[in-house]
């Protein structure tokens, strides 16, 4: 995978042992990508409740 790609990803609950099946957007560089076993992604949601939070970055689908 390269940064840019969209991923499917088993994203747990913090309980552990349930979790949800997500998008992620993988941010991490190439070569990390390529040598280490894990990965960095950022999860994609539709939900816009959070969006003014620091945590959380907005992209317009009707902006490319």
């Amino acid at each position: 995978m390269k940064r840019g790609d969209i991923v499917i990803v088993d994203f747990p609950y913090t309980d552990g042992i349930t979790g949800k099946i997500r998008p992620a957007l993988v941010v991490q560089n190439d070569r990390d990508n390529s040598r280490l076993r894990d990965t960095v992604v950022a999860l994609i949601t539709g939900n816009t409740n959070y969006v003014e939070e620091a945590t959380q970055c907005f992209v317009d689908p009707r902006h490319p």
